[in-house]
């Protein structure tokens, strides 16, 4: 009622053949409204659940066993899927929201599954450094020489027990042929801690801490110097005060002071001397 239409009817034709495209049109409008509404609604849920997803990501993501991981993420997704596609207005928007959030967990359990691997390998690392430190530790302070004269074949049962697999043989040829130097260099650390002078003067004499990489030597050699600016700082202090009232003052040795300090303060010291 109210609607001018020009719909023309042949002699043979009914109302409803006549009527048959305009009804096609309104039912396939409709049809793809439906569609758009479910997809809709399919999409936001998808979204809520992604975002309640990453808090099950992040507690498995730390993980460093891939089993376990994977089963927090299958039971979790599973219960979290359930809930929301119970949410779902109709059969059509359940079907679309579970396709989407199976996919989504799909993609995810690849992304834990690479997260895992780098925590392994994190972990591995972690351990070999605290075993190694052991056994260093071990060998420097225990009574006898037994660890020491044993700590070379240690480590390198310790790397090629835990690295064989994980890295070539060039690399691991590499790591175990470093182990003279990593044990002089811990003697030399220790050093520092107990002699922090005669550790200086063992690292500037290459027949000392035989070994040791260039690079090892020269950042050891930094770190001992740091230990020792602020002594001899000190003792110049006491030196020239001692002096400045009459006393005879504790010697100050300025040729080893010459092996810690820059030049121009070496220079500054012997002026004010």
């Amino acid at each position: 009622q109210g609607t001018t239409t020009n719909i023309q009817m042949g002699l043979n034709n009914t109302l409803a053949n006549a009527l048959e495209p305009v009804t096609n049109a309104v039912v396939n409008h409709k049809i793809k409204e439906n569609d758009l509404q479910n997809r809709t609604e399919a999409l936001k849920l998808e979204n809520d659940f992604i975002n309640e997803m990453q808090g099950v990501y992040e507690e498995s993501n730390i993980l460093s066993n891939k089993e376990q991981a994977q089963s927090i993420v299958k039971t979790k997704s599973n219960a979290l899927i359930e809930k929301y596609s119970s949410l779902a207005t109709n059969n059509s928007t359940k079907t679309l929201f579970n396709n989407y959030a199976l996919s989504e967990v799909q993609k995810g359990m690849f992304r834990t599954n690479s997260a895992i691997s780098r925590n392994i390998l994190v972990e591995l690392d972690n351990n070999v450094n605290l075993k190694k430190e052991r056994l260093l530790t071990t060998a420097f302070l225990a009574n006898g020489a037994f660890d020491y004269g044993v700590l070379e074949t240690d480590l390198k049962k310790l790397y090629t027990d835990n690295y064989s697999t994980r890295i070539s043989n060039a690399e691991l040829t590499k790591l175990i042929k470093g182990i003279p130097g990593e044990i002089k260099a811990y003697e030399a650390t220790k050093d520092i801690t107990d002699n922090p002078r005669g550790a200086l003067e063992n690292l500037l004499d290459e027949n000392k801490y035989e070994g040791l990489t260039l690079k090892n030597r020269q950042s050891l050699i930094s770190n001992v110097k740091n230990v020792l600016l602020p002594q001899i700082d000190n003792d110049w202090k006491n030196y020239v005060a001692a002096a400045a009232l009459g006393k005879e003052p504790i010697p100050f040795d300025m040729d080893f002071a010459k092996k810690v300090l820059p030049a121009e303060t070496v220079i500054e010291m012997e002026s004010q001397l």
